[in-house]
């Protein structure tokens, strides 16, 4: 939330917070992530967003268009929540059936396969749709928790689900098992991922601008309440991968950080004037969100 909060409002959350933006938990990230800036500045332009469902607060509900699987034809059964919900009650009466329980521990994990695909195919979709639209997903992969092989085949769990990530996933997983689960899904998202881009390029009439933009990195070495058992450089390594239908690059350039993203493009392609900001990181623990500590000298490998 902190990253495309930032990202998606082309600053820094604490000049934000200095400009009068209300930053006093995590809870007012969601309206700053769904009423951001660049949202505002392509709607004057004639952009309609589109937006999906996930898992987490980082998605966009009131864009003109909101994939909802749950209210279509590809329908989970339970949603995550709610089978978390389940897992904690029905669980502890049925863990004598081992069948019936291992069934209710898997069904949100099911779930949260289903939202990854459902992303991916709804995305190569969106260039049938008459109009112009901004596009924005959010998919919860390679984060864990690791449901995919490299293969695409379904990974099995015997722990209740949960979207946790660093030390708080490596209380009941390893660093080695966290290492490997996350390299082999990642490379099946990766595959998704260029199937995607090649379905989208395929059948565009306008030819889009399409921004693949990790908001963090790997959690092997994270740790939520302390710098000193972090190591920024694995959090702050993101994929940040640009298409420009022009083909000019020339305002790229390898530090690029996504706060400066969405500078480039209006700059590039909306004869805007933008200057850019210097790239800068910062960590904060996860109950002091805004007490930003720079780590910019060690948070690039």
């Amino acid at each position: 939330m902190l990253s495309l909060s930032s990202s998606l409002n082309m600053n820094y959350l604490q000049t934000l917070k200095t400009e009068g933006t209300e930053l006093e938990n995590r809870g007012d990230l969601i309206e700053l992530v769904e009423n951001n800036r660049v949202r505002d500045l392509l709607a004057q332009k004639g952009y309609q967003l589109i937006s999906f469902q996930n898992e987490y607060k980082a998605t966009i509900p009131s864009a003109e268009i909101y994939y909802d699987d749950t209210q279509s034809g590809l329908a989970y059964p339970v949603t995550a929540f709610e089978s978390i919900l389940i897992d904690h009650s029905m669980a502890r009466v049925l863990s004598h059936v081992p069948v019936l329980n291992k069934a209710l521990i898997e069904m949100p994990y099911d779930t949260h396969r289903r939202y990854i695909l459902a992303a991916f195919e709804k995305l190569k979709e969106v260039p049938a749709l008459d109009g112009t639209y901004f596009v924005y997903a959010h998919i919860i992969a390679p984060h864990p928790p690791f449901v995919f092989n490299e293969e695409g085949d379904l990974v099995a769990h015997d722990t209740p689900f949960t979207l946790n990530d660093g030390n708080y996933y490596l209380r009941e997983h390893s660093q080695k098992s966290y290492i490997a689960g996350y390299r082999r899904q990642v490379q099946y998202v990766n595959k998704l991922v260029l199937e995607t881009i090649d379905a989208i390029l395929a059948q565009s009439t306008t030819p889009p601008i399409i921004i693949i933009q990790g908001d963090h990195g790997p959690g092997a070495h994270l740790h939520w309440g302390s710098l000193e058992n972090t190591m920024p450089a694995e959090r702050f390594s993101i994929l940040n991968a640009y298409y420009f239908p022009d083909q000019d690059y020339v305002r790229l350039y390898p530090s690029i950080s996504p706060v400066n993203s969405f500078r480039v493009l209006f700059n590039q392609f909306f004869d805007a004037d933008y200057v850019l900001l210097s790239d800068r990181h910062y960590y904060s623990s996860w109950s002091f969100p805004f007490d930003f500590i720079e780590v910019t000298d060690v948070a690039l490998p």
